[in-house]
This record gives C-alpha cells, structure tokens and sequence, in this order.
C-alpha cells in the first residue's frame, strides 16, 4: 500500500489527536479544556498539521472556541524561541501540550516535567524525553519515525521475499537530524566488508 506525504501527516496528526485527547475524559463537563500547541516551524509550515489535528478534534466533539481552548505559539525556525514561548504556555495551563518536534517537548518539560506533551517526531536516543520505547515513562509521548533495528530488519525481510537480492539502496538527506543514526546504527555493515 502506498501513501502520499498528505496521508501520512494526516495518520500522524491523527495520532496526536487521539493521544491529545485522553486526558479531557476526566475533565468535569463545567470546564473547557486547554492544549497549548508549541513548534519550532511556522504557521504556515505547520498549516496542514495543525488543520487535521483540528478536523481530528472536531471528529471526537472538540470544537475550538466552544467546547476547547487551542493556544498556539510558533518558533519560526528560531530554537532560541521555544523557551520563553514554551514559559507561555505553561502560564496558560493546558492540560496537554501538543509539541512538533522533540526541541519542542525539551523546552515544555524543563519547565513542567509532569505535564502530558505528545511529541509526534520522536526518535531513538533522547533519554532526556523518555527512557525506552518499551518502558517510557515520564510525562512525553509520541510517535518515532526512526527505531534502532527497524531498518535492518527492513533488509532482512526484503532478503527473505526476493532471493536474488543483491544489492539494496538507502536514499537519506545528509542534513537531516536522524542521518549519523540511520548511517551508522539502523543498518547492518555490507556483506563484503572486511
């Protein structure tokens, strides 16, 4: 099965959503519930996430302004931001903290280590986020995109369904924030390797 970059985000904010939602069970019907939303992007940049996390709300009986309250606050690419935007919404009180990127979730937590955040970019080795993906504990929760072992296995399983399998390609940005980790701990060494 395929899936476009649209569903994708979508199944991701989905995710969030229900994970977001949680909580709110145990409000009492007199009071309206609070998410801060805190990301390191833009508006703009966060424009498709933020509308299914929305229309995900929505879809569960969360209407922003009437039975919801949504702060949002933006970095603009700027980390030094996250802080004080981070101080802001912990004034505010949410319930949950709905964070884009584990920069996000860090500045959330140095500030209230017990507040639920559902971080959906997560990834392997941030100990100061969560223990283990078995054991997590902590206040931090999310989806990881890259998990140790689950590229390897990837290749293993092509392997095993195509025989004749000689060579496998990996496309990766050299820039991006998981790189060192898929070069050097997802993948097994080459077969001809000394």
């Amino acid at each position: 099965m395929q899936f476009d970059h649209l569903k994708r985000r979508e199944f991701v904010a989905l995710l969030g959503v229900s994970a977001v939602a949680w909580p709110f069970v145990a409000y009492a019907a007199a009071s309206r519930p609070r998410v801060g939303v805190l990301t390191l992007l833009s508006p703009r940049d966060e424009r498709g996430r933020i509308a299914a996390f929305v229309a995900g709300m929505r879809e569960r009986g969360y209407v922003p302004g009437q039975t919801l309250d949504i702060d949002y606050r933006y970095a603009e690419g700027d980390n030094e931001r996250l802080p004080p935007l981070a101080r802001e919404l912990v004034t505010l009180a949410p319930g949950v903290i709905f964070a884009g990127e584990p920069s996000a979730a860090r500045a959330v937590k140095a500030l209230a280590p017990d507040l639920p955040i559902v971080c959906l970019i997560l990834g392997d080795h941030l100990p100061d986020l969560f223990a283990s993906y078995a054991r997590p504990g902590g206040s931090v929760t999310g989806m990881a995109s890259i998990v140790e072992g689950v590229n390897a296995k990837l290749v293993e399983l092509a392997s095993d369904a195509l025989p004749g399998l000689r060579r496998v390609g990996l496309l990766a940005n050299p820039a991006g924030a998981n790189h060192a980790l898929v070069e050097s701990k997802s993948l097994p060494p080459p077969a001809n390797a000394a």
